[in-house]
């Protein structure tokens, strides 16, 4: 799973509407990386979601960089960012099969908002909000 993975973190990497990359190097290797995005339509390509805050994509961590705190890193650091940037709320989407991730994000306080659900492939993405103001 993590190789079809790191072949979409790849491909995400060469969106114009990045707002914000941040990545996260251990003894010399990337082994994680964050997304922000200005609003629903750059991250997604979706006018429906009407979202126009800021938007998480692509928290990943590489298998070798886990159990190192790098994820809550990377996550505060968007927060920040977000916060200083004068944003209201920031969002994110997931699935189910990403479970200790929907774990470390309700940690932060992310709320689930089903009203700002998709689906992709026949599958639900779940829509998660943190008010950061």
């Amino acid at each position: 799973r993590w190789k079809n993975y790191e072949q979409e973190l790849k491909n995400a990497a060469e969106n114009k509407y990045i707002d914000k990359f941040f990545v996260a190097q251990y003894k010399d290797q990337l082994i994680a990386t964050i997304q922000l995005f200005r609003t629903s339509f750059e991250a997604y390509g979706l006018d429906s979601l009407d979202i126009d805050q800021p938007i998480i994509r692509f928290l990943a961590v590489h298998p070798n960089g886990r159990g190192l705190g790098v994820a809550k890193k990377l996550l505060e650091t968007a927060i920040t960012y977000a916060r200083a940037d004068g944003k209201k709320a920031i969002y994110l989407h997931t699935t189910d099969i990403m479970e200790q991730a929907i774990l470390l994000y309700k940690r932060y306080g992310f709320v689930r908002h089903p009203e700002k659900d998709f689906f992709k492939n026949e599958n639900t993405i779940s829509c998660y909000k943190l008010d950061i103001q």
